[in-house]
């Protein structure tokens, strides 16, 4: 089976685990946040809708440096993440020298991290382990930022480090991971700051590194205020290492079958 049709049973499979949509977002469900927090969903644009328990993202101009001294790969990139069932699931496409297709997927889902890549219909990489699920779930809380019910989790703790800035604990399946979410003065957070993901440099051996996730350019999309530059950078002893950038065409909130713009993958 091709990576594209795993990626899409997968999200299919998830969509038959509950109910898309909950009770409509309420000034009460946002007391227990810090008011760092606080602040950035209220001015995100749920409160007093349904609140969506999933979203399908569609990026446009993405792009994925394999190694740092790679050029940039032209990426066709779309993600499912749900807060129902503590899940995120990525699908990047594209061809090598412009002819050797290119395939990746990178998910956490049931309880398990995972990073399978094919080329030309081959699979030359299929990582999982314990080093993977903590990366895979500390990818989804950093993208808690997209979805309000991720950040109502239960299983995440919210404290407050410094003036600007919340440390974000999540505990799922056994696994805790956490992270630095930094807001700046228009209460939109523009980066988090993680020790809980692993470089590796071969296929082989992993080691715990610093990694960050800058979120920029809010705007109004589908209704909501989200940040829609979103680039995710290494923090090696060499330098910072820039692997992935792109841009939010599109955002599906609350979606209980695949939507429109799944078409052509």
């Amino acid at each position: 089976m091709s990576i594209k049709d795993q990626f899409l049973e997968e999200v299919q499979e998830e969509l038959r685990k509950g109910p898309a949509l909950q009770q409509s977002l309420t000034p009460e469900d946002l007391e227990k946040l810090p008011p760092l927090m606080k602040n950035y969903l209220q001015q995100s644009g749920h409160l007093g809708k349904p609140l969506a328990t999933n979203c399908f993202i569609l990026y446009d101009h993405a792009a994925i440096k394999l190694k740092p001294d790679r050029d940039w790969l032209k990426l066709d990139c779309q993600q499912f993440n749900s807060s129902l069932t503590t899940t995120r699931i990525a699908l990047m496409r594209s061809k090598l020298f412009k002819i050797i297709p290119f395939s990746g997927k990178d998910k956490y889902q049931n309880n398990q991290g995972n990073m399978l890549i094919q080329l030309a219909g081959f699979t030359v990489s299929d990582a999982n382990g314990p080093e993977m699920n903590k990366a895979a779930l500390v990818t989804y809380l950093s993208e808690s930022v997209l979805l309000p019910s991720a950040i109502l989790d239960p299983n995440i703790k919210w404290q407050e480090v410094e003036s600007r800035t919340l440390r974000g604990t999540i505990n799922h399946a056994g696994i805790s991971v956490s992270g630095l979410f930094l807001f700046n003065d228009q209460n939109e957070i523009y980066e988090f700051q993680t020790e809980d993901r692993y470089y590796a440099s071969n296929s082989r051996s992993y080691k715990r590194t610093r990694w960050s996730a800058f979120l920029r350019d809010y705007k109004i999309v589908s209704g909501y205020r989200i940040p829609t530059t979103l680039s995710a950078v290494w923090h090696l002893p060499e330098g910072d290492y820039e692997y992935f950038k792109g841009t939010l065409k599109e955002i599906k909130y609350g979606i209980d079958s695949l939507p429109d713009i799944t078409r052509g993958l």
